[in-house]
């Protein structure tokens, strides 16, 4: 697996509005990703973010089909003004095949257990 084979796609269940990605559909028991960041930008952002964060080894230690299961991250988001958001992520394998994550934000308080002491220290030195 090369970590430009990871891609993006995005998932209604962070969303609390309409996306390329389906029909509203947030759930309680997950983040939001923000409104203010399209799902276009986000799409440009995560695709070499996830490459850039797999070849770092900020990622989970089990695969599937060669993919980690967790690949985690900081990254610059725009708004429709330009306006920069500074968000860490953790993205989440939903086709092993295609190698296809979703992603959505998280804080030092709510991430995955499965995110090893180094990553976090990275991401929230």
């Amino acid at each position: 697996m090369s970590a430009s084979a990871a891609s993006y796609q995005g998932s209604p269940a962070h969303k609390r509005y309409p996306s390329p990605a389906g029909a509203p559909g947030l759930r309680s028991d997950k983040t939001e990703c923000p409104p203010e960041v399209s799902y276009e930008e986000a799409e440009r952002v995560l695709k070499a973010a996830l490459g850039a964060s797999l070849e770092e080894g900020l990622c989970s230690r089990g695969c599937a089909q060669g993919f980690p299961r967790l690949i985690w991250g900081r990254s610059e988001f725009r708004d429709a003004a330009a306006v920069p958001l500074s968000l860490v992520w953790e993205a989440r394998l939903t086709n092993a095949t295609a190698g296809e994550y979703h992603a959505y934000p998280v804080d030092e308080a709510r991430h995955s257990q499965l995110m090893p002491e180094s990553v976090r220290a990275l991401l929230w030195p």
